[in-house]
């Protein structure tokens, strides 16, 4: 690949919401090189890529709550854990 690249470094994934693309020169978010992926399965060519040719896909972190500083901001009531604490929290 070119050294300058005009390509975007991250894009979503033309198939999937919970998919991002990032170029295959890059670094993925846990410090490793983007490799492309391997050959595609027997009967894979039906099946539409997840990204296109010099992108590899990474699963978007998803989580279903809001964060404001430490403090986790909900919509809802807070609910009281059902189950008692285990008997040997807090010993130390």
């Amino acid at each position: 690949m070119p050294a300058e690249d005009d390509r975007p470094p991250v894009i979503p994934s033309p198939v999937d919401p919970d998919v991002d693309c990032i170029r295959v020169d890059l670094q993925t978010p846990s410090g490793e090189i983007a490799q492309p992926p391997g050959p595609d399965p027997p009967g894979a060519d039906a099946a539409p890529r997840l990204c296109p040719e010099g992108y590899v896909p990474v699963r978007r972190k998803q989580r279903d709550y809001t964060l404001k500083g430490k403090v986790v901001v909900s919509d809802t009531e807070p609910k009281r854990n059902p189950e008692d604490p285990p008997a040997d929290r807090g010993k130390d």
